[in-house]
């Protein structure tokens, strides 16, 4: 598509000339006249529509048609308007008025472009009869070639590319000072930039530094297709028209001899051009082939200093992202010396990185030095590892990582964390939960001392009064017992919670030990109006345990929902046993206890957790009991609510 340059200040009237164009060519709207010589100097020989109402108009059109005789320039103006009568007298090639009749300004940009070309046909026809004449008038005569070029100078250019901007200042001062050009420069596209750029060069103009191509530029593509050098002697033998305009142009605009494109594989890279020798002595074959060479040593050179850029930037992200991380990193080789420590590890090792790189680990102490040499040796991975440093006080985790390529050990990697928040809260939490089960312990101590005290108490009050009525007397005597056995019970219980004795670990038929369990239950209670149902499935597995502690457990979970029930005449209890088979879980025996009433667990829940849960602290009661006792049985308490019951499910698995 041909370019079309506008030069205009009114908005409106650049929106309606490129909307009427869009279609036949390629508008670059102008608005400054700085900026329309630097487009007339990039885009060379076009159709230039230029708005006769702005500023400086006569001079400008005057300027132009001076410097750029093959410029066919448009005047847009209203018919019979005072700017149209004014530029009457300045030989434009047409006036129009492009708000009149959208198809015939179309038609006449077209004819414009087309008088353009037939221009540029002429002036190059003209040029090579005027050539030709001379070479058929002239003898032909054998120039002394110039000096050779000499290539091992400038290969010492290629050597330091770590700085790219200063790797093509070289490279141009080479080739102006080996070959004595007048100009040379260079054009780049650098990574992520979609323009060709001016980057380097000697006596180039100020109007050829400031050109931009993108890559759909004629010049570009050419080029890209093409893949060889452009000079003035190759140009005259171009069959087709338009590329030797193209050619010519682009060999005028940067005012050069020879441009030698800089290709890697399918990409543009850029290319250099290079003007005429100081003394005016002819470029013979021997220097466009050294030329062609050095283009290619640019072009690897240079595709090798962009890729070491974006190495270089890829690894100070990854540096500036390392040192970012808060968890600590210490990488060790695979002959145990340390290479690489982050901030955040600096940091917990209270020591700086100059200080450990290239050392022995053993210089991060015995802990750490040991957990790397272990991995190092046989790549185990361990798991995490914590301490507490005497010193600061400060809570650390470490695990650590072979690092391996194939069946090679690299090195290895210590992630290290500071855990000492985490370790506070935590014994902030314990000491809460701590001051929580004081509290229960007191309160259900409390309960049970109190229920057999007060029997004890009302039966010896009565005694003075009925001591002759020797049926309440043994009443009184039977009472006195059972309640002594109840606290003598209530004490090994809180024995058992606080001084852990080991269990009795035997095979528990679980069908009998729940029957025991609910005859202790119902024995506690006064259940003579509650319905109590129990299920067991037949060949349950045997568990391992200890049968009394079970027994027992059972027995609080019981007459808890019997105890729930009573004060629900309509409460049932339900007591089930069967197989539990889980891809995720162990088999065994799932018991569980369900009661319509509501709230029958006494609270409790919160502090009913899985089986994972420490036990630490733990001094309630009840469902603390319950809980300890499945815990050290490896098994798991669930409580479940939903609509109209609840249910205590106790997991028991086989061993």
């Amino acid at each position: 598509m041909p370019t079309c340059l506008l030069y205009a200040q009114d908005a409106e009237l650049s929106g309606h000339v490129g909307e009427i164009l869009s279609a036949r060519v390629q508008l670059h709207p102008i608005d400054e006249p700085q900026r329309l010589d630097q487009m007339l100097h990039q885009t060379g020989p076009t159709v230039l529509l230029i708005d006769l109402r702005v500023p400086n108009c006569r001079e400008i059109v005057l300027e132009v048609k001076k410097a750029w005789p093959y410029v066919m320039i448009v005047g847009l103006s209203a018919p019979r308007s005072k700017a149209a009568h004014d530029a009457e007298s300045l030989d434009l090639f047409a006036i129009e008025d492009p708000m009149s009749d959208r198809r015939r300004f179309q038609n006449l940009v077209s004819r414009a472009l087309d008088f353009v070309q037939l221009q540029l046909e002429n002036h190059v026809l003209r040029n090579e009869i005027i050539t030709t004449g001379y070479q058929e008038q002239s003898r032909p005569r054998l120039e002394k070639a110039a000096p050779g070029f000499p290539l091992h100078e400038i290969s010492r250019v290629f050597r330091h590319f770590d700085d790219t901007d200063s790797f093509l200042r070289n490279i141009i001062d080479s080739i102006a000072h080996l070959l004595m050009v007048s100009r040379v420069g260079i054009f780049a596209k650098k990574p992520g930039d979609g323009m060709h750029r001016f980057q380097s060069g000697l006596k180039v103009s100020q109007e050829a530094r400031v050109l931009e191509f993108p890559p759909e530029h004629p010049l570009v593509m050419w080029l890209q297709v093409n893949a060889r050098m452009i000079s003035r002697h190759t140009v005259s033998h171009e069959k087709n028209f338009s590329e030797k305009i193209l050619l010519t142009q682009s060999l005028n605009l940067f005012g050069a001899e020879a441009i030698l494109p800089l290709l890697s594989g399918s990409q543009m890279l850029g290319w250099i051009f290079i003007g005429q020798r100081a003394t005016g002595a002819p470029f013979q074959e021997e220097d466009f082939q050294n030329l062609v060479t050095v283009a290619e040593h640019v072009t690897s050179t240079l595709e090798r200093a962009y890729l070491q850029q974006e190495i270089a930037l890829q690894n100070t992200q990854l540096e500036a992202l390392f040192h970012s991380l808060p968890i600590g990193l210490v990488g060790v080789n695979a002959d145990g010396l340390i290479q690489c420590v982050n901030r955040a590890a600096q940091q917990m090792l209270h020591t700086a990185d100059r200080e450990l790189l290239r050392h022995p680990i053993e210089i991060l102490g015995p802990r750490l030095s040991d957990l790397l040499r272990k991995t190092l040796d046989d790549g185990s991975k361990f798991q995490p590892l914590q301490w507490t440093d005497t010193v600061t006080n400060r809570s650390f985790s470490v695990q650590t990582r072979m690092l391996t390529s194939g069946d090679q050990c690299l090195g290895a990697l210590a992630f290290l964390q500071d855990v000492t928040t985490e370790r506070i809260l935590k014994e902030k939490q314990e000491q809460l939960e701590h001051a929580v089960s004081v509290a229960d312990l007191v309160d259900q101590m409390s309960h049970e001392i109190r229920n057999p005290l007060v029997a004890i108490k009302t039966f010896g009050q009565l005694l003075s009064e009925r001591r002759s009525d020797q049926e309440f007397c043994d009443q009184f005597a039977k009472l006195v017992v059972e309640e002594v056995e109840r606290l003598d019970r209530l004490t090994e219980r809180i024995n058992r919670l606080v001084y852990r004795t080991e269990f009795a670990l035997t095979d528990v038929n679980i069908p009998d030990t729940l029957q025991r369990s609910l005859d202790l239950a119902l024995q506690s209670t006064d259940s003579a109006d509650i319905k109590v149902e129990t299920m067991a499935d037949k060949n349950l597995p045997v568990i391992r345990g200890d049968e009394e502690a079970l027994v027992e457990c059972f027995a609080h979970v019981i007459a808890n929902a019997i105890e729930a029930s009573i004060e629900d005449n309509r409460s049932q209890v339900q007591v089930r046993a069967r197989a539990s088979v889980s891809e995720n879980e162990r088999p065994g025996v799932l018991v569980t206890v369900k009661c319509t009433a509501k709230g029958w667990v006494g609270g409790q829940e919160k502090r009913a957790a899985p089986a994972q849960k420490s036990r630490k602290h733990k001094r309630g009661l009840g469902l603390e009991i319950v809980q300890d006792t499945v815990v050290s049985h490896s098994g798991r308490l669930n409580i479940d609510t939903s609509e109209g019951e609840m249910a205590v499910s106790i997991l028991l698995p086989c061993h």
